[in-house]
């Protein structure tokens, strides 16, 4: 019987935090970052919302503030 494959998380996940050099699973790849955990998060985060919205507006869900 073939082992599943495990999910593949869309962006990023940190699965060992640490101050500098977190331990990140990076498109399913583990993988240490370089820098500033909190800044490693800062810079990916724009793009991660970007991202979410475009697939929200493909599945048809749209939020709108108000």
């Amino acid at each position: 019987m073939p082992t599943p494959k495990r999910p593949v998380p869309e962006e990023f996940a940190l699965l060992k935090p640490s101050y500098v050099h977190g331990t990140f699973d990076v498109d399913g790849t583990v993988r240490t970052v370089p820098g500033y955990t909190t800044t490693v998060v800062k810079n990916r985060t724009p793009a991660f919302i970007d991202k979410s919205r475009t697939c929200a507006t493909r599945r048809g869900h749209s939020r709108t503030a108000g």
